[in-house]
């Protein structure tokens, strides 16, 4: 298929993996591996128990004949398969003396977080006309029980309006109910006589196994029947995950009752969905809120903006308008707008500060209103006073452990309209509130049940990976099936996937994968800040994006992408050009600059592609641009990557649709508002197909719903457990309390919450660990998490013992590995030589392979000024010129020859960086003046020696050993008075070097036999070795042209001025030059004979490090240099 963007405006129906909202029947059949997830097909075949009823319906055998319910210990096979137990259903006799209705009685072990003391229960299904009848207090419970808290379910409701507020009766019950086969291996459950009032129906299950088990065996307990209908409930959960493993664990425990309608699930916030059209996108509310802050309202506050920067550039607007927009999103979960806090007794110490944000609230309202919009948080604000739920007669929150005040506003509307709402918790009842929180005071100074055992203290982000990953491998092939793996730190993720990824096991994220890490974000995002800033680096960074070759093609037809990244790497060296427009209006001159020229050609497309998003709007500029990216690209659906790009392209459809329909004709620049459309984007994810075999890695948040028996958290430090605000900007702690929104203490105890409920589902059947961080990765120490340490005071030195107990030292593994080998190819036997190659031959035999048989080079890409080379080249162009041209090489005045150094050093920056040069380039060219200032005295001096310039860059071609042998040399001239013929190379290192001690060096192990030198200095012979041949080669070359003697030297330009100037080679003999010849004849017949090969280990300039990590030997592979032998 085509990616198409015609029309932001035109609906695109996306394809959804994602179960139907609607409820539909599951039949026997097992569902798609899609949806049924992890285990379901390699669950066993085992039969589960269904739900049955004495006389076939619900209908009770006793005096009431009122509906009752019968529970079922059934669950899914993966769940039984882990904690085994007997799963049956009981029922009582008509006219039972102890309560008149159906009664199910169960073998309980009633728990007591630790300590197990079985009875008999009775757990009675009261309906209001039996309430009555049931006349025992609390008191008459048997001890075992009134003194066990949280050991069975129990349903509270709130304050009753009426006066059946019955109490559940228990007694113990002999064998003879036993032998009809009415045990049960767990807890069952208990209600209480349910009234509609201020609170929800409260509902306490058991944790003593993962809840999501617990869970499925109450909704179809409760749904009753053959079949279960739960089409009218909607199942709310803590996050999207846990929907998916309920629904996962439903249709497998229904599959053989005839199906499932299943419930809707969803998150607590969809309650405030809404049927309002008019309503502003999230990206159109923050854009209204950038608009809105570059008004003068904005000094008008000086309570909130006591200091305003100098300029309100986009970057501070947009940071500020989504802090706005992120406060009045938190006010919205406690039912308040900066409007209603302001004239409020609550922000007394700020009250300034909050009228100015009331005052920017009702200007940014107004703005919408103009444009026929409502903000969206006023929109939910509003529906959780009126909510509106078609279709759903229950409302079920299911294990959620922060319910906010505005979701409590939503649920007591809902009962007001007939609704049912049930909470759902598990766990010892006094530990919540009336809407299933956990509560601070209970929990904050709670002992946990966490042992040395659970522990596992480790390093760092990469050690807490290798320790998660050691406890899964033991698993093998049931890692899928026995193990779950949490992470409360996010740092440790990409550590924990790699690692598994190494270890070849499979990993799901059920966070999906963000859009702003697939390919075509990162085009859009590239294109962004190119149109911020058009410089040519971002240019060039676009166009080397493999998604832009297409486009950047167009109708020349020497464009190829190999020529395109070879031209911009040129283009980027020799010109260093500033901006985008700079780079367009280069001229190139001279040999080898096709590259140049095509990449130029694609850099005039793209800026005309920049002007014409300012002359468009955004939407109809961006959307052609685009389509003509993509034109000629197929996208596959099967095609994971090609899912990547139709999910980006969909979803940055939606949000530039509801852009263009909620800002209407508003003038914002088209980089804004690309900007915060990437934004909106970026926080959106694609989910991939889970692997059958895959192993989950949750958010902490979501280990509560993870059943595998053995889970394994990564991340155990403060900061991430509990979790925690700190430094709100808007909204303080103290604030926070008063306001009734979520505070750090409550989080607390959310988080011990949570925490003992892994610990206790397991506490029979399973097993954690908590691994937790000693430092970060760049050594920024970790503190361990506060809720480990909550143990009694005579256990905390030894816990603490074992939280800083000394770690085992490193494996004795290499800091990093090579995942390949260079492998260099074979090429045709060199023709011709160089000069200069000699050098790099002598250096290193693999490294001449590289850049003169593959012609391989370094580019640096983040280049902002000249480097040594690039100066020396501007330099040298410059006293190049000078010995060109006949007339200024007569001059003998050196102010004379300095003008005319400087003029040329003007023309040549201006020709190849342009008419406004980087300022880097302009500062090295005030540097090159006052060295050129030093060369103009030391040619004056030179010319009044009687030295006269007859040569400049004359070329050389020779052969030696039927290998050609070509270079250039900088200046040839002839001393008038002697006749003396003297070859001279410019030098502009930053300190002046002796041609002697640049063309050789102390001998050593690793110097060839080929390049000792015996060289005389200062009346002694010392061995030393060739490193470089270039003047003794100029000497070959011009030898026959000098009767009365050949002078080998420098022009040295270095940085101090006292030292420019000519310097000879000293000592340079008949015998030596011989030896130099010798050398040079042995490297050309390695050259023709391809021994390129063993490599130096360490060179002294090393441009190819980077691919051969200063371990060639390991690195790299001999180059295959007969196999291309012609």
């Amino acid at each position: 298929m085509k990616l198409s963007v015609s029309n932001p405006m035109v609906s695109h129906k996306a394809s959804s993996a994602c179960t139907a909202v609607r409820p539909s029947l599951t039949g026997c059949a097992t569902p798609r591996a899609s949806t049924l997830g992890r285990r379901g097909r390699e669950a066993s075949s085992e039969p589960v128990h269904s739900m049955a009823t004495p006389q076939g319906n619900n209908s009770c055998p006793g005096p009431c004949r009122r509906p009752c319910l019968f529970i079922t210990r059934s669950r899914s096979v993966r769940c039984r398969a882990r904690f085994p137990g007997i799963n049956s259903v009981g029922s009582c006799k008509a006219g039972s003396s102890r309560v008149r209705c159906t009664s199910i009685f169960s073998r309980v072990k009633a728990v007591n977080f630790g300590s197990v003391s079985p009875c008999w229960m009775k757990i009675a299904v009261a309906p209001a006309s039996c309430a009555a009848m049931m006349s025992r207090s609390s008191t008459d419970k048997p001890a075992s029980v009134r003194s066990q808290a949280g050991s069975s379910a129990k349903i509270r409701t709130g304050k009753p309006t009426s006066v059946s507020q019955a109490k559940p009766a228990f007694c113990r019950q002999g064998k003879g109910n036993e032998s009809k086969g009415l045990s049960m291996s767990h807890p069952a459950w208990h209600r209480e006589a349910v009234c509609m009032g201020v609170r929800p129906e409260i509902i306490h299950l058991p944790w003593d196994q993962p809840i999501v088990a617990t869970a499925v065996d109450w909704l179809v307990a409760d749904a009753g029947g053959d079949r279960v209908d739960l089409s009218e409930t909607w199942v709310l959960l803590p996050t999207r995950q846990a929907g998916r493993r309920l629904r996962e664990a439903l249709a497998w425990a229904c599959r053989e009752r005839g199906g499932v309608f299943p419930p809707r699930t969803g998150t607590p916030f969809q309650l405030l969905n809404h049927q309002e059209t008019q309503v502003a996108p999230e990206v159109a509310c923050i854009g209204y809120w950038v608009q809105l802050l570059e008004g003068r309202i904005v000094e008008t506050c000086p309570n909130l903006f006591p200091a305003l920067p100098d300029q309100r550039d986009f970057g501070w607007r947009r940071k500020m308008a989504e802090a706005l927009h992120a406060m009045r999103a938190t006010l919205l979960e406690g039912g308040w707008d900066c409007a209603q806090l302001a004239d409020s007794e609550h922000c007394e110490e700020e009250a300034g500060r909050w009228r100015d944000l009331a005052r920017l609230e009702a200007a940014y309202r107004e703005r919408l209103t103009q444009a026929g919009l409502v903000d969206v948080h006023d929109v939910r604000r509003a529906a959780a006073d009126t909510p509106e739920l078609p279709d759903v007669r229950r409302v079920v929150m299911l294990g959620v452990t922060d319910i906010s005040p505005v979701i409590e506003q939503t649920l007591t509307r809902l009962m007001d309209q007939g609704v049912q709402v049930q909470l759902v918790c598990f766990g010892p009842s006094e530990g919540m509130d009336d809407w299933g929180r956990p509560l601070p005071e209970f929990w904050n100074g709670r002992s946990l049940p966490v042992t040395e055992d659970h522990l596992a203290p480790a390093l760092d982000e990469r050690a807490q990976a290798d320790a998660a990953v050691a406890r899964v491998k033991p698993y093998r092939k049931q890692v899928h099936d026995r193990v779950a793996v949490g992470v409360a730190d996010p740092a440790v993720l990409p550590h924990l996937e790699r690692t598994l990824a190494d270890e070849g096991i499979p990993v799901f994220n059920p966070d999906g994968r963000p859009l702003s890490r697939t390919p075509l974000f990162v085009f859009l995002k590239t294109l962004h800040v190119l149109m911020q800033q058009p410089s040519f680096l971002r240019a060039a960074a676009f166009l080397r994006l493999p998604d832009a070759w297409a486009w950047a093609k167009g109708e020349d037809e020497q464009f190829t992408s190999t020529r395109l990244l070879a031209g911009l790497d040129e283009i980027h060296k020799n010109h260093l050009p500033a901006s985008l427009e700079d780079a367009v209006r280069l001229h190139f001159d001279g040999d080898r600059i096709q590259n140049r020229i095509v990449a130029r050609t694609a850099l005039k497309r793209l800026a005309e592609a920049l002007r014409a998003f300012e002359r468009e709007r955004l939407s109809r500029g961006l959307a052609g641009f685009l389509n003509a990216v993509f034109a000629s690209r197929e996208f596959r659906e099967g095609n994971p990557i090609d899912k990547m790009y139709l999910e980006t392209a969909r979803s940055f459809m939606d949000r530039l649709r509801e852009w263009e329909s909620a800002m209407g004709e508003a003038d914002v620049p088209a980089d804004e508002a690309l900007a915060l459309l990437l934004d909106a984007v970026g926080q959106e994810a694609v989910f991939p197909e889970r692997s059958g075999a895959a192993v989950d890695i949750q958010g902490w948040l979501e280990l509560t719903w993870e059943d595998a028996p053995h889970l394994i958290v990564a991340g155990c430090n403060e900061g991430h457990l509990p979790q925690s605000i700190v430094g709100d900007r808007f909204l303080p702690e103290q604030l926070r309390e008063r306001l009734g929104l979520i505070t750090n203490a409550q989080r607390l105890a959310r988080d011990v919450y949570l925490l003992e409920l892994l610990l206790q589902s397991r506490s029979r059947h399973g097993r954690v660990n908590l691994i937790l961080g000693r430092q970060r990765a760049n050594g920024d120490p970790l503190r361990p998490s506060r809720v480990l340490l909550r143990c009694p005071d005579e256990q905390l030195p030894d816990r603490v013992a074992s939280l800083f107990q000394e770690l085992p030292s490193p494996a004795s593994t290499p800091a990093w590995k090579l995942p390949w080998t260079l492998a260099p190819r074979a090429v045709p036997p060199l023709e011709r030589l160089s000069v200069t190659a000699f050098r790099s031959f002598l250096a290193c035999p693999f490294r001449f392979y590289l850049k003169h048989a593959l012609r391989m080079e370094s580019i640096d890409t983040s280049k902002r000024e000249l480097d040594a080379l690039d100066f020396g080249s501007l330099v040298h162009q410059v006293v190049e010129d000078f010995g060109r041209d006949e007339a200024a090489r007569e001059l003998a005045d050196p102010k004379a020859i300095h003008n005319y150094f400087v003029e040329q050093l003007r023309t040549v920056i201006a020709t190849r960086y342009g008419s406004k040069p980087p300022l880097p380039v302009q500062v090295q060219a005030e540097i090159a003046e006052r060295r050129l200032q030093a060369a103009a005295h030391a040619q004056a001096k030179e010319y009044a020696a009687g030295w006269r310039i007859t040569g400049t860059e004359r070329e050389i071609d020779g052969e030696i050993n039927g290998l050609a042998v070509r270079g250039r040399i900088d200046r040839v001239e002839r001393n008038e008075e002697t006749g003396v013929l003297r070859v001279l190379d410019y030098k502009t290192s930053g300190k002046a070097k002796s041609p002697l001690d640049a063309h050789t060096a102390r001998r050593t192990d690793t110097t060839p036999d080929y390049a000792a030198v015996n060289v005389v200095l200062k009346g002694k012979d010392r061995p030393r070795g060739w490193v470089d041949l270039q003047l003794p080669l100029y000497y070959w070359a011009l030898e026959t042209e000098a009767d009365n003697g050949l002078q080998l030297g420098y022009f040295n330009l270095p940085t101090v001025g006292a030292d420019t100037g000519v310097q000879l080679m000293e000592g340079y003999s008949p015998d030596m030059h011989i030896n130099a010849m010798a050398c040079a004849t042995a490297i050309v017949d390695r050259v023709q004979a391809g021994e390129f090969w063993p490599a130096r280990e360490k060179v002294r300039y090393d441009e190819f490090d980077p691919i051969l990590f200063g371990q060639v030997e390991m690195a790299a592979q001999a180059p295959a240099w007969g196999e291309c032998n012609e």
